[in-house]
């Protein structure tokens, strides 16, 4: 019977595939050509274009119905979320149908997310608000440089508020910003930067989403309260806002404070108590939101809440689609990273809407395409005066509750937009801003009430629950750009933190009947067996240039030795040589073998005063220089230590040149050192930093095979007795 196969170097040079030698030439005519097979130019083109392929399978009499009820009952809850929510951007609200339908025309054409509704969105208007009010504030400085400070710390509110830019200016630049976002996304979804997405978790969209929403819910408050407030700009914006607000409630209107908490008195039981509650048993969710909308109007015409009562309305809104224009990228030159926050928000949004719907319908999402598709979304939009848009979670859930089974149904929605558009928009005339605005509070509602899930999330994870409440409190307080950057700074922070708090375990063997002997913690496993002189240690995360030095630290004090504490203790005693002198003394067979081993008398001598008078007799199967480095000195009594890297799914060079420091420094104080369960995603960095070939001879399938070459019997290990000291003859583990 062959002899099995124990260390890995030899095993992957029996199984692997040979590996051959090619030029750069040549590996570059094979990529090529392997691309040309592959390359389905009709295929790549019909996958840009999705709705294609939706409209060759398209099931008429089954599909047509769904999409029909689905997408006129959304149309209805995006034109008034629409109008609300780009009144956030400081833009006339006719934006929002604006964008509500050119972006559901474009994801339509190129999206993959079937039941995914887009539109104008309370997140992203705030956020552009924010841009437009940098924009505004660095346009329109007064001409003397030297008064404009002055100028402005005397102005009153309504006086600071005055220097704004006109609606067209303002939607110019709007547009402009959204081109240019789209078009950077366009190129970036051809070259896999949709992977983008992956550094914001989930725990940090929630936590933005909610800081965010802060800042929304406090713009609302000017047309609830029926005053206005200076938009102050830079850090800690929300607490001085809320400071002159605090300040300005004896201003209040009462009339639009009183229609408000109407409006959300009849909104909210509607929304929570009936659509939700019944949603399974509703044909349709009531479109209470629409029919606020109806009734303001109404009441607001023939009550004469503008003249009477002095109620913010809408007032002139334009009729008929816009032209398209070109943007001025000039214009925008400097503001580009605002917009690629903006748009990476937007993406992130839809992406996960998108998700969600294709794993409760049974359909796969492409990222690329989806980020394509945004982008494509962005540069209509900009094309026809609107902004950055996104899958919206509550009207995309209203289209799957709907029964909706393809992106048509998204089509239907947006003609409903387009009657409002073209026909009924200048009926909005009279319509109350603080009806908008009860409009969006109670669609904060739900977003609010994910407060109350911070103590599950707490137990679930620490770490996931530290990131979510940074998130929010970043976002409240260093506003929504610099709040972002810095909560994904600080989201991979605790990444690193993690990768470097708990880098190497000391595991032992716990055995089953079952599945054999396992390796467990012996900090939280009582039941896990290990002996004195010879430490397991699992190495826990990947080993990069982060925590390479943790990783050297954590392993020397795992193992209980540090080496170059023990070397410069051996120099204070004035050990001349730190190497032992080892002379053979003679011959005897191993009782353990039928071996020939020798026998070594070993001393460690000092200066010429004397000797430090130690010296020990050890057994070899073999007589060679290896056999001094495999002597330990004075106060170290471990013999062995087992590397197990299988959880090691990265490495770096620093990870290679820390992982060979911890051997070469162990196995100068004569500890044998190997190496166990090496994954398949580290060969490469091994093989071309040259440790593979350095270390090869260390390098094993598993513990057993480790410990046979070592000398040592896993058995021994289980019954917690010592091990004794033999070297054996089949593997030099010495350096």
């Amino acid at each position: 019977m062959p002899r099995k196969v124990e260390n890995l170097v030899d095993f992957e040079s029996k199984v692997h595939y040979p590996e051959e030698q090619k030029s750069p030439v040549t590996k570059l005519k094979s990529v090529v050509a392997e691309w040309g097979a592959s390359c389905d130019v009709k295929g790549y083109i019909l996958s840009l274009v999705p709705i294609v392929n939706t409209l060759r399978s398209y099931k008429l009499k089954t599909y047509i119905p769904n999409d029909v009820a689905a997408g006129l009952t959304t149309g209805i809850i995006m034109v008034p979320q629409g109008m609300a929510f780009a009144a956030l951007s400081t833009l006339p609200p006719i934006v929002g149908l604006y964008v509500a339908f050119f972006a559901s025309i474009s994801y339509v054409l190129f999206g993959t997310g079937r039941q995914v509704s887009w539109g104008c969105i309370a997140i992203l208007s705030l956020m552009m608000a924010d841009v437009l009010d940098k924009y505004a504030h660095e346009s329109e400085q007064p001409d003397s440089n030297a008064t404009s400070a002055d100028t402005l710390g005397n102005l009153t509110s309504e006086d600071r508020n005055s220097l704004t830019l006109s609606d067209e200016r303002k939607m110019e630049f709007a547009s402009s910003i959204s081109v240019v976002a789209g078009l950077i996304f366009i190129a970036a979804s051809r070259i896999g930067l949709s992977r983008i997405t992956r550094l914001m978790s989930n725990s940090l969209i929630t936590g933005y989403t909610i800081g965010l929403s802060t800042h929304v819910l406090t713009s609302q408050f000017t047309s609830v309260l029926g005053i206005s407030v200076y938009r102050y700009k830079g850090l800690f914006k929300l607490i001085r806002t809320w400071i002159e607000l605090c300040a300005k409630i004896p201003d209040t209107n009462v009339a639009s404070l009183i229609i408000t908490l109407c409006c959300i008195a009849l909104t909210f039981p509607v929304k929570k108590f009936i659509n939700e509650k019944f949603r399974h048993r509703l044909p349709v969710p009531v479109p209470i939101e629409l029919v606020i909308l109806i009734l303001g109007t109404l009441a607001s015409y023939y009550g004469g809440f503008n003249e009477n009562f002095g109620v913010d309305v809408i007032e002139d809104v334009p009729t008929g689609i816009p032209e398209p224009k070109l943007p001025d990228f000039v214009l925008v030159q400097s503001y580009i990273a605002d917009g690629l926050v903006i748009a990476v928000v937007a993406y992130a949004q839809t992406l996960s809407v998108a998700k969600t719907m294709g794993l409760k319908n049974g359909y796969s999402v492409d990222a690329d395409q989806e980020m394509m598709a945004s982008g494509l979304s962005f540069i209509i939009c900009g094309f026809f005066s609107g902004y950055i848009a996104a899958g919206s979670v509550s009207a995309s859930f209203v289209q799957d509750s709907m029964g909706g089974k393809t992106v048509l149904a998204s089509l239907f929605a947006s003609c409903v937009v387009l009657l409002v558009i073209m026909v009924l928009g200048p009926y909005f005339y009279s319509l109350p801003m603080c009806v908008l605005a009860a409009i969006i509070i109670v669609n904060l509602i739900p977003v609010f009430s994910k407060l109350l899930t911070i103590p599950t999330l707490w137990r679930k994870s620490k770490k996931d629950c530290s990131v979510w409440v940074f998130s929010v409190f970043a976002t409240i307080f260093l506003n929504a750009d610099i709040g972002l950057i810095a909560s994904v700074i600080f989201s991979l922070l605790t990444v690193f933190y993690t990768s470097t708090r708990e880098p190497v375990t000391v595991v032992g063997q716990v055995s089953t009947e079952s599945s054999g002997v396992q390796l467990r913690s012996l900090t939280y496993y009582p039941s896990a067996v290990a002996a004195d002189e010879v430490k397991v240690i699992r190495i826990n995360t990947p080993l990069y240039f982060i925590n390479s030095d943790a990783f050297i630290t954590s392993a020397f004090t795992a193992v209980g030795v540090d080496p170059l504490e023990v070397k410069a203790a051996m120099q204070n005693e004035n050990v001349r040589q730190i190497t032992p002198d080892v002379r053979r003394r003679s011959t005897r067979k191993d009782s353990q073998s039928s071996n020939q081993a020798l026998l070594f008398e070993v001393s460690w001598k000092a200066d010429e005063d004397g000797s430090l008078g130690l010296s020990k007799t050890y057994s070899a199967a073999w007589e060679s220089d290896d056999v001094v480095s495999a002597v330990r000195p004075p106060g170290v009594t471990v013999t062995s230590v087992v590397l197990d890297v299988s959880e090691v799914s990265f490495i770096d060079v620093m990870g290679v040149q820390a992982l060979e420091h911890v051997i070469d420094q162990l196995c100068s104080v004569g500890i044998r050192v190997g190496v166990i369960r090496v994954p398949e995603t580290i060969f490469a960095m091994f093989k071309s930093t040259g440790f593979w070939e350095r270390c090869g001879h260390r390098l094993y399938l598993d513990l057993k095979a480790a410990f046979r070459a070592m000398g040592l019997d896993s058995s021994v290990i289980e019954s917690g007795s010592q091990f004794s000291r033999l070297i054996p003859a089949n593997t030099p583990l010495s350096k």
